[in-house]
């Protein structure tokens, strides 16, 4: 699930460290009976079974509803934080598919302690998938146009 880290990363961290806060407890299944898409697997049945479904239809409420547009613009604003914070930190990865175990669990951990809709899941699969989708406007949007200073 994760690249490994380079040289270059290694040293990076070393010199800018990050801390993650705590993992907030593993919810289960049993608790959240209404919420469809447990696994990681059972999204992407929904996907191949209707290919027209937003990219964040995984993200729902307790009682198994989409979230709404205003919830889902926390969560942006809330994300868009958490990458500022990793590329002050030199943590930033090019794509999110190559981040470091150090900025994967410092995003996870605290997106999940704020958001209870990404804790509703086996593992961290709707954080990452999440990221996943929104780091590259966010990268284009701030990173790539030099609005951010370390």
């Amino acid at each position: 699930m994760f690249a490994a880290p380079t040289r270059i990363q290694e040293e990076t961290s070393m010199a800018y460290p990050l801390t993650a806060p705590q993992s907030p407890a593993e919810c289960e299944k049993e608790d959240y009976e209404d919420v469809e898409f447990w696994t990681i697997g059972q999204w992407n049945e929904h996907k191949s079974a209707e290919p027209d479904c937003g990219k964040l239809d995984f993200l729902t409420d307790d009682s198994g509803s989409k979230v709404g547009k205003g919830r889902l613009k926390e969560m942006s604003t809330e994300a868009s934080i958490l990458f500022n914070e990793l590329y002050r930190h030199r943590h930033d990865p090019s794509t999110w598919s190559t981040r470091t175990a150090v900025a994967s669990t410092f995003f996870s951990n605290t997106m999940r302690q704020k958001f209870p809709e990404f804790q509703w899941c086996e593992g961290d699969w709707k954080v990452h998938m999440f990221a996943t989708v929104r780091y590259p406007s966010w990268v284009a949007d701030n990173r790539d146009k030099g609005r951010l200073q370390r």
